[in-house]
């Protein structure tokens, strides 16, 4: 799946590899106010309320789905100045 580039867009596709009914029917990406974002639809349920929304949307930021960014550095150690 390509990046969608364009500022403050997302883009959707159609997920083929949905395996669970917990798995998003559609995955796509975004760009917010400069941050990238991974984009999760699923779509409601036939019988629901007209009101209801036709799709349920979850925005992820690119770097905490990862597990980056959020994580301290590691302390730097005495072995660190060692000559060899």
């Amino acid at each position: 799946m390509s990046e969608y580039e364009r500022k403050d867009e997302a883009a959707i596709w159609k997920n083929d590899r949905r395996e669970k009914e917990t798995h998003p029917h559609y995955t796509g990406d975004a760009v917010i106010d400069g941050v990238q974002y991974y984009v999760s639809a699923w779509t409601k349920k036939e019988g629901a309320s007209e009101k209801a929304p036709v799709l349920s949307l979850r925005f992820t930021k690119k770097d905490e789905r990862q597990g980056g960014g959020s994580a301290p550095a590691a302390p730097a150690s005495d072995m660190d100045d060692m000559p060899f």
